[in-house]
Order: C-alpha cells, then structure tokens, then sequence
C-alpha cells in the first residue's frame, strides 16, 4: 500500500517547523553571571514590528538565552500584512515559556510610534530597546542590568555591529 498525498515539503516545513526548537528553549537551564542586578527591578524587552518575519525568530532566539531573563517581552506589531503577524502569532504558541505579549496598531505609526505604545503599555521599572532584527549577545542584558545597579547610571546604550549579507 503507498499513500501519495502529493505533499510540498519544503513548504510545509516552513509553516510548521519552528526556526529555533521548542524543546530547547524549555529544557535549558537559566545561568547567572558575574554581574550585579538592581534589586526589586523588572525588566521589559520592547520590540518595534513591521513585516520582518524573517528576523524576528533570530531576534527572539537571542532574548531567550539571555543571562538575566525579562520579565515581558512586548512586540508591537505596526499594522503588518497579515502573513507577517500570522509570524507573531506562531511564536506566541510555540513558545509559551517566553514571557511574550503582542500589540497591535490598527494604522501604520512607524517604529517610534510603536514603541511609545508598547512604553504605555509595559509593567515594568526598567526598558530594553532590541529591534526584531537584532541578535544580542547572551550577556546584554545582565551587562547593562549591571551598570544600572551602581545607582549613578540612568540609562545604557550597547555597542553594535552591523552585518550585512552580501
């Protein structure tokens, strides 16, 4: 007996096939660094989306293994076609360990727009800007909680690399 049920494989691979593993977001254990934390802080990832699909999984794989964890990450997506927000809604229940809460603008407001929705709509006391093209280093996080915990430092700004395909 030979089942043909005429499947096309790579696309069905795309549509359900998570670009980073379930299980390991789940099964790893969260790491403690060197660094020093503000106390009784908690801390929100805000992240500006506009039809970036393809970035975001790399950017949310980085937050994932941070050394210190955020406590939400909001997504504001502004006004995306609805391909690209499916996106969004596939990585909320993929990975329901991640602390990820989505936001939608009903209109195009550009990226600074969105992330002054996403700041009126945060819980948290203190804010991390990470685009959803960016991949942070696994101690970004912790590195700036860090330099937040000796009192004098009201905000932080990382170095970054720019990477270009070609």
């Amino acid at each position: 007996l030979k089942l043909d049920f005429n499947i096309d494989y790579e696309r069905f691979v795309q549509a359900v096939v998570p670009p980073i593993p379930p299980c390991f977001l789940w099964l790893r254990k969260p790491m403690r660094g060197k660094y020093v934390q503000p106390k009784d802080a908690s801390l929100a990832v805000l992240m500006s989306f506009y039809n970036a699909a393809d970035t975001v999984w790399y950017a949310i794989f980085s937050l994932a293994l941070q050394l210190d964890h955020p406590d939400e990450i909001l997504i504001g997506d502004d006004n995306s076609n609805i391909q690209e927000q499916d996106v969004l809604a596939k990585i909320k229940w993929l990975y329901p360990c991640l602390p990820v809460r989505l936001i939608s603008s009903d209109e195009n407001i550009g990226t600074y727009g969105i992330r002054n929705l996403l700041v009126t709509e945060c819980s948290s006391s203190m804010l991390v800007i990470n685009d959803s093209d960016d991949f942070s280093m696994r101690t970004r996080l912790a590195r700036q909680l860090s330099c937040l915990a000796e009192g004098a430092t009201r905000a932080v700004y990382s170095n970054h690399v720019r990477v270009k395909l070609d």
